[in-house]
C-alpha cells in the first residue's frame, strides 16, 4: 500500500465487493444485521433521536456499512481499522445499540500492535505498520470509552500496562510546564492542514498535540482508579492538573 504521507494514488487491486446491473427491484444485503442490531437498544435515546430528526436509518447501515470482522474506516477506500475512526464507531456500538464485541475486539487488537517505544499502529490488522501519535492516545480513550459502558475490570487491568506504555512516550516529550514537544512520526489531525498535520509555532508548541495528551491523562486517571493503581491514578491526575492551567494560558 502506498504512503499515507505523500498521499500517492491507491493500486487497483481487486476488491473484496463487487457491483451488480440496475434492478427494478430493491437489493438487499445477503445477511444483513449480523454485527450490528437493527433497532436502538436504549428506549431514551430513540426518542432523542426523533425529537432531533436524526435518521436512524442511515446511522444504522453507516455503521453496518463499515461493522464486518473488525470495524473499517469505510467500505470502499482504506478498508481499514484505524484507532480515529474506531472510536466513535464503538461509541456508537455502545450507545445506540448496547453492543460492546467489536469495540472490545478492537480495544485489544491494537494493543497488540504497539511498538517498543509505545505506539500503537495507526492501522491494525495489518502487516505493514505505520504511526500516527495521536492515534495512540485515541486507543487509551477507546480503554475508557470501554470501562464506562462495559465496565468490565478485568479486562481494563489486563491492558493497563499497554497504556503505561504509550502514555511513558508522551511522558518523556513532557516540558516542565506539562505541555508536549512534537511527537515522531507522522503528527496526523485533518488533511485540511499540510500533510495533515496541525500547525507548530516557531518554539515547538501546538495547541492540538497538547489537547490531546491532556485528557489521555485524565482518562488515564480514572483507569487507574477503577481497575489499577491508587498511586499512579493520582499520578496521572498531577501530571494533567499541572498541564492545563498552562495550556490554557499559551493557546
Amino acid at each position: 500500500m502506498a504512503s499515507f504521507t505523500g498521499r500517492k494514488p491507491r493500486s487497483k487491486a481487486k476488491q473484496w465487493w463487487s457491483t451488480a446491473p440496475p434492478s427494478p427491484s430493491p437489493q438487499r444485503f445477503a445477511t444483513p444485521g449480523k454485527t450490528i442490531p437493527p433497532v436502538p437498544t436504549s428506549t431514551m435515546l430513540r426518542a432523542c433521536l426523533r425529537f432531533l430528526s436524526v435518521p436512524m436509518t442511515g446511522i444504522r447501515n453507516t455503521l453496518r456499512c463499515c461493522a464486518h470482522e473488525t470495524f473499517i474506516d469505510c467500505p470502499y477506500y482504506e478498508e481499514s481499522q484505524f484507532p480515529g475512526d474506531t472510536r466513535v464507531q464503538a461509541l456508537i456500538s455502545y450507545v445506540l445499540f448496547g453492543d460492546t464485541r467489536l469495540g472490545q475486539q478492537a480495544t485489544r487488537q491494537f494493543a497488540w500492535s504497539v511498538n517498543s517505544e509505545g505506539f500503537i499502529s495507526a492501522r491494525y490488522p495489518t502487516n505493514s505498520r505505520y504511526y500516527i501519535p495521536n492515534y495512540s492516545l485515541y486507543w487509551v480513550g477507546m480503554l475508557y470509552d470501554y470501562m464506562r459502558y462495559a465496565g468490565d475490570s478485568a479486562f481494563i487491568a489486563e491492558h493497563l500496562p499497554v497504556m503505561h506504555h504509550v502514555l511513558g512516550y508522551f511522558e518523556r516529550l513532557a516540558r516542565p510546564d506539562g505541555s508536549l514537544r512534537l511527537p515522531a512520526y507522522h503528527n496526523f489531525v485533518d488533511w485540511s492542514f499540510p500533510r495533515g498535520e496541525a500547525p507548530v509555532d516557531g518554539a515547538g508548541y501546538s495547541a492540538l498535540v497538547d489537547l490531546h495528551g491532556l485528557p489521555a491523562l485524565q482518562w488515564a486517571a480514572e483507569l487507574e482508579a477503577y481497575a489499577g493503581d491508587p498511586l499512579r491514578a493520582a499520578r496521572y491526575r498531577q501530571l494533567a492538573e499541572r498541564m492545563a492551567p498552562n495550556l490554557k494560558a499559551r493557546y
